[in-house]
Parts: C-alpha cells; structure tokens; sequence
C-alpha cells in the first residue's frame, strides 16, 4: 500500500475513465455531456492509501518481458512459499483451473483468436487474500455502472453487512478466476451465503426492505449468480433474485427515481427483469412500465430511446408469456400483436438520433482480430461495431437485434403449420415471407455477435464497459444470436465461441453453460431447410 498526499477528486465515472473531470455539483460536465447519471464522489479521507500492487506487477512484468522471453519466476518469500498467479490479458486454455474448458476447442479459439498468446503465467509472491483486496479488486473489474461504484463506498459498506459481504463475495469470485484457486471460490460462496442470510434478515422489516442499500445487495447476488453457476438449476437462481428486486422496486415506490443511487438502481433492476421475462417467457411487470414513463420525464432526450425500447420489448415479453401460458391461443391476433410491435421497432428505428449511430468496421485479413479488454477477437463475418456515445446505445440496439429476432421467432410459430400443411403450393407468398423472415434473423444474430467486441471492451475512451461488467450484458442477446440457426450453421459456430470467450476470459460462468446448452439445441429457423422458398 502507498501513501499519497495528494488523490484524485474527480467523480467515479471520470476516475474509472482516467479523465479529468471538473468537480461539478451535483453532476460534473463530462458526465451530463455524455447523457450518463453522475455516480458521486468518494470520500477522500478513505482513500489516502491505495493499492498499488496492480500497477507494480504491470511494470515488473513489462520490464522483463523487454529483457528476456519466457515466464518470471519471482521466489521472494512472503508468509509462505506458495505464488500469486495472476492470468494476463489473454487467458488460454492451460490457466483456467476453477472454470475449465474443453481442451478439444483450444484450435477453434486460436482460429477466432490468432493474435492470442501461449506464454505461460507469470508467477508472483503469493499475499494473503482479505476483505480490502477482495472489494479493491471488485472495484476494479466492475468498474462501470452495471454495478455502480457508489455502492461499495466506504458510507454504505460500514453501515450494511449485508452489501460488504455481498461485495467481498463477488471480489473473491473474480479472485478465484484469476489465481484459478478453489479455495477463493469456497470462500466467495461462503461470504454469498452470509450475504443471503443478512439481507432476507433486511428484508423481513418494513423500514430496511426498501433502502437503498437492500436493493443494491439484491442487485450484485444476482451478478454473483450469473458469475458462479455452473448448472441449469443454479443458473436460474438469478431470476429468483431479478424478482425479488422488482417487487422491493415497488414498495420504494416512484419517488426512489428523484434520487441518483435509486434511479441507478431502478435502472440495473430493469436490465435484470426484462432478460428473466425474455429468456424464461415470464410476464414483464407493469410498474417497470410504468417506472420507465416517469423516468424518461427526467432523462436526457437521447436517454429516453433506451427507456422506449424497453417498454417495446416489455410488450414483446408479455405476448411471448401469454403464448407460452395459452392464454393468448388465436392466431389472428398473435399476428396482429406481432404487427403492432414491428411497427414499434421500426419506428424506433426511424426516429433515432444522431448520437446513437454506430460504425461498422470490416477486417481485411483473415487472421486480423481486434483488441479488447479480454484478449484479441476476430468477430464473425471479420466485422464489428464501434459505437460513439454512452453504453446505453450498444445495449439499446443489442435489445433491437434481439426484439427482431424473438419477433421472427413467433411469426415463424404462427405460420408454421399452414406451411407444412401447403402440400400443392398454394401458399407460395407465404414461404417467401418466411425466407426473408429467416434472413432478418440471421442479420440481427450478425449485429449481436459484432457487437461483442465492445461490450468485451473495444474502443475509443468513451467506451465504459470492461470484460466482467460488458460480458454479464452479452450473454442475453448472444444465447438469442445462437438460437437462430441451427448446429452446423457458422452463425451458431461462431456465436458459440463467443460464448467461450467471455467464459475463459471474463471467468463468466454462465457463459459455459449457455454453450453447453446450445450445442446441439434446435435452431429457431431450422425447421425451413425442408421447406422450398417457393412451393
């Protein structure tokens, strides 16, 4: 740990940015000009000691890398004779202990990674792993808003267990991958289970089950969840949670959105109930409806397309529900509700402003990869989206791609046994439809998968999202991406090992299992193989 006299006084954002920031109040210019809820400022009296072991082993590591190749063997002896081994960017196959991969798709990854590295792990003095480095190096990894850097600040951590522990959990999880200790990810769950059992104590007390800081405990056991599951069954466990936090949404009732942390916090319960209806046809609740109308009366206009698409696709999750339950069976008005929604969609699309436009890049060779936060990506089709202005643009347009798609995916349902039925042909407009119905889809699986590398962290400064908090938002329009198509299909090949690399790379697991799951499942548009364009 160094002192420094002398720290940073900038706002979170402009601090995890690395850009100097003005010090406005209550918003600082950079934050306002970017259409962004400002996170606050730290209190400097916690602050004076920063850990500097990061940035020690960077230039250590450089420096030698320069002198000679190979790995650092570093035997100083601390407590013990054990080592830190910390992954570098680039993770390959041989580091991954806690989260392992299928040796056999080693060559698939270096084919989508040609730019990767074999070197092996460089090896450090071993520390002792605590509660401060646990929660530092979760600062560091989720450092943009999907989890809030306010919530770990020293005013909430001291005043609630429950978030400490919760926080601590997740920091030790991310440890756990990057040392590929067992032993770090035991005791994440243990700090998880303590978590668990502190806040349903919180959420047993009228006067403790709609602060703040309960929320913000449900919020971050939901990333743990989707961090840490390894099976189907766990796997859903952060649906359990994404439900318990839109019924404490509300109870807090619309006044929560006057402040920054709550209206924060209104946002990632959103992102979180939204993906469980979408993925688990569950309905979308109306109160997120209704939230989402008065949260846009306070927005930045360009902020309010992220609020209409939400809403758009809020509907798209209900009728997808109402399928599903049988309570909606007549195909008439399926079809009419999928009309109303496309018109939605496209006019959505139209309306949009110019800050929300993206660039499309095209690599030219073969074995040209992009870099990103996790490692070099060469991204399907060789091209990938650069988008200019705040996260909320790349999540808005991925909710796009996937409204387009689930859209396909019903009509495609609702037609489907007037074209097997169509034995002479007589429907041949109808087929038609459905061919370019298919192809929509596997533009919009396209545009998901070009869009990874930036959630994984590709881009100019303006790009918040790093390889933890970017992957965490992919994993929902990349199992959509996926499902088109069918299991020989390079869209599904491609898509699949997408999924491995914010695995391997970002120690997401559930992105494991998404792949797991999605090898051999149908495609959504598979079934058209058998059916002629025209009759």
């Amino acid at each position: 740990m160094t002192y420094y006299g002398a720290v940073s006084k900038g706002c979170e954002a402009c601090r995890s940015r690395k850009v100097k920031c003005d010090g406005g109040q209550p918003t600082c210019s950079r934050c306002e000009r970017a259409g962004r809820q400002c996170p606050g400022y730290r209190e400097l009296t916690t602050v004076i000691f920063r850990n500097e072991n990061r940035r020690i082993i960077r230039r250590i590591t450089k420096k030698q890398r320069s002198q000679a190749a190979g790995p650092i063997e570093d035997n100083t002896s601390t407590q013990g004779n054990t080592h830190l081994r910390l992954a570098p960017k680039l993770v390959n196959e041989e580091n991954l202990k806690v989260f392992p991969s299928r040796p056999q798709q080693n060559h698939q990854l270096q084919q989508l990674n040609p730019c990767s590295s074999n070197q092996a792990l460089i090896t450090h003095p071993s520390i002792r792993i605590g509660r401060n480095e646990a929660v530092c190096f979760f600062r560091l990894e989720f450092s943009w808003q999907t989890v809030p850097m306010h919530f770990t600040s020293s005013r909430w951590v001291n005043h609630c267990p429950a978030l400490l522990n919760a926080t601590e959990a997740l920091g030790l999880a991310l440890l756990s991958f990057a040392r590929g200790s067992p032993s770090l990810a035991h005791e994440a769950y243990a700090q998880y289970g303590t978590a668990l059992q502190l806040v349903n104590g919180l959420l047993s007390t009228p006067a403790t089950a709609t602060l703040d800081a309960t929320l913000a405990v449900v919020v971050l056991m939901s990333f743990f969840e989707i961090l840490t599951s390894r099976n189907p069954i766990s796997a859903k466990s952060w649906t359990n949670h994404a439900s318990g936090a839109a019924r404490i949404l509300d109870l807090r009732g619309p006044s929560q959105l006057g402040s920054p942390l709550g209206y924060q916090l209104f946002l990632e319960t959103r992102g979180m109930v939204l993906a469980a209806s979408l993925v688990y046809k569950k309905p979308y609740p109306q109160i997120l409806v209704d939230y989402t109308l008065m949260a846009m009366e306070r927005e930045p206009p360009s902020l309010t397309y992220a609020g209409r698409m939400f809403n758009i696709l809020g509907q798209l999750a209900n009728l997808r529900a109402a399928i599903e339950s049988r309570t909606v069976t007549d195909m008439s008005e399926i079809l009419s509700a999928i009309n109303d929604i496309e018109s939605q969609l496209i006019n959505w699309r139209k309306s949009l402003p110019s800050d929300w436009d993206y660039e499309t890049v095209t690599l030219e060779g073969n074995n040209d990869a992009v870099e990103t936060c996790c490692g070099n990506i060469r991204p399907y089709g060789g091209r990938y989206f650069v988008y200019q202005t705040a996260p909320y643009v790349a999540c808005g347009w991925s909710y796009y791609y996937v409204g387009k798609i689930l859209l396909g995916d019903l009509f495609l349902n609702a037609v489907r046994l007037d074209i097997l039925e169509d034995t002479r042909g007589k429907q041949e407009s109808l087929r038609t439809k459905c061919w370019a119905v298919r192809q929509t889809m596997n533009q919009m699986g396209s545009a998901i998968c070009a869009s990874i590398p930036w959630f994984l962290g590709l881009g100019p400064p303006t790009n918040e999202l790093i390889g933890v908090g970017g992957g965490c938002l992919s994993l929902l329009p990349l199992s959509f991406a996926a499902c088109v198509e069918g299991p020989n299909h390079p869209l599904r090949h491609d898509a699949l090992l997408l999924f491995d690399i914010v695995s391997e790379r970002a120690g997401i697991a559930q992105a494991s299992l998404y792949r797991q799951m999605l090898t051999h499942a149908k495609g959504m548009v598979e079934w058209l193989d058998d059916i002629s364009p025209r009759g």
